[in-house]
């Protein structure tokens, strides 16, 4: 065992300038970390990228993507668990007369679905573009978004009173119309806050909100809707609405 003087000698030695101990020390100093070091290291990295990404704040992508899950939400609930069955309600009665169509269930669906589609593939766009050169104080995106909200809220309404195809196609319309509203801005988030070294890791969790919202509340919804009846049971119907509109408002208000 060395004596606590010699071992202070040593270490005075290596702080000398120009001592071979000062040149081994600092290679030592300067040499990657190993073990538990390195590990304690990671932990902490880890800790600060969890804690970025799940944060409620502006450049947080946990707060941008989480308009996602209820759009998402409201889109496949609709046009899966509520559409299907009001048309079926229609069609029991005979079929659907619209235009020069003469359409059974699948050709009513249809014509509902690409109408949609079509309303998705012009506003989404025109409302992006109208959001990237708006000036509004209280935020260029945002202001779209809460517009789209309120157009989402009217339209669930109209949904659930219409009792006519050309009604039902109306509100899927204006629906189609608010949601893309708020999409379109709402994408261009990642971009205005998100630094581009993380755009990747945003954007797929922007389709994990996407794939949750649409997964969970499209078995809801079906829960909901396999009581619903034409005439005596429209209340499963309201309810499927009510908890579609909630979702879409919550995630939002998140958001924005």
């Amino acid at each position: 065992m060395r004596h606590p003087e010699a071992v202070t000698d040593s270490v005075a030695a290596a702080r000398t300038p120009g001592n071979p101990l000062a040149r081994v020390a600092a290679a030592a100093l300067s040499a990657p970390r190993r073990g538990p070091f390195v590990i304690g290291e990671a932990s902490r990295r880890a800790t600060r990228a969890i804690s970025a990404t799940w944060k409620k704040g502006g450049a947080s992508p946990f707060n941008l993507n989480a308009y996602a899950f209820g759009l998402s939400a409201m889109f496949t609930g609709v046009g899966s668990g509520i559409i299907p069955l009001l048309v079926t309600g229609l069609t029991d009665r005979g079929r659907v007369h619209f235009l020069w169509m003469d359409l059974d269930k699948n050709g009513a669906i249809a014509v509902v679905s690409l109408c949609g589609l079509v309303m998705a593939a012009v506003v989404q766009p025109a409302a992006g573009f109208l959001s990237d050169r708006s000036q509004l104080r209280s935020g260029h995106r945002t202001t779209f978004m809460a517009i789209g909200a309120v157009g989402l809220v009217a339209a669930a309404i109209s949904l659930g009173t219409a009792d006519a195809f050309g009604a039902m196609l109306i509100a899927v319309i204006w629906l189609q119309v608010s949601g893309n509203f708020i999409q379109g801005p709402a994408n261009a988030l990642l971009v205005d806050h998100v630094p581009p070294s993380r755009i990747g890791a945003a954007a797929g969790l922007l389709n994990v909100f996407k794939v949750a919202g649409a997964g969970v509340f499209v078995i809801t919804v079906l829960l909901l809707m396999d009581n619903y009846d034409r005439d005596t049971g429209r209340v499963w119907l309201w309810a499927s609405l009510a908890l579609l509109v909630c979702v879409v408002a919550a995630s939002a208000l998140w958001t924005v």
